[in-house]
């Protein structure tokens, strides 16, 4: 492999926008890393996949990344991208009648591994060209009666990004950062939580009316975007954006 390709690690990779982005990545013969719970059952050149379930709290993220150790050199790679996508909305219902165990796992695979990734990228990569992209959502920034693990989650994350973001100004790395919501996706995610009762989440009807009227978007049509925005060499050091709004 020539010392100039580029390589992007995606979680959940196996479905929804992770699998959109997969597609695109592998369309324009760039190398990817798969990280999920499930493995694509695809052979292509390009694409190397770990299997790891992300919300295990005794996941290790170094040692699953092991195996590829070779793969992983830094002499490979001049730009790495990082797209922490991997993500869960439950456990869905009010503070009190959560089960503590869903909690920490859902902490987890949506701050904990995103954190542990990033900090792994910066010490495997030091002298590389770095993006990281992590996935929000609008429950970063507003309450949802139901979902106070999601939105804590989303909300430390969010400030996860902007700390990223702040050091590489203060040291000097070639690090830009995207804090992007992708919009409400048609997912399986999206799916399950539709099905979730009204008693334990007051929203569940809205999204339910947006699949009736098709206001769903489309996992491919903001892969693209985030794909776009991921690209653009003028990027800042941090950019905050919604699917739909311009850069």
């Amino acid at each position: 492999m020539k010392p100039n390709e580029h390589l992007v690690i995606i979680t959940g990779h196996s479905s929804g926008l992770g699998r959109a982005l997969l597609d695109l990545c592998l369309q324009d013969k760039t190398h990817v890393l798969g990280i999920a719970r499930r493995r694509v059952d695809l052979l292509h050149p390009c694409l190397k996949q770990i299997q790891a379930d992300l919300s295990d709290s005794e996941l290790r993220i170094e040692q699953s990344l092991q195996p590829l150790d070779a793969f992983l050199d830094a002499s490979v790679w001049r730009t790495v991208t990082l797209i922490n996508n991997a993500g869960t909305a439950q456990p869905i219902s009010f503070m009190g009648q959560l089960d503590a165990q869903a909690i920490a796992s859902s902490l987890h695979i949506n701050l904990t591994v995103p954190l542990q990734l990033s900090n792994w990228l910066l010490q495997r990569f030091p002298q590389q060209r770095l993006r990281i992209a992590q996935i929000s959502s609008g429950a970063s920034k507003k309450a949802y009666p139901g979902w106070g693990a999601y939105c804590s989650s989303k909300a430390g994350l969010r400030m996860a990004a902007q700390v990223l973001a702040a050091e590489a100004e203060l040291s000097g790395r070639d690090l830009r950062v995207l804090i992007y919501e992708p919009g409400v996706l048609d997912t399986p995610m999206q799916e399950g939580l539709r099905q979730t009762r009204a008693e334990d989440f007051p929203q569940v009807d809205r999204f339910r009316q947006m699949q009736t009227r098709g206001e769903l978007v489309a996992p491919t049509d903001s892969a693209r975007e985030l794909w776009r925005l991921l690209s653009n060499k003028e990027m800042p050091s941090l950019l905050e954006i919604r699917y739909g709004d311009r850069a």
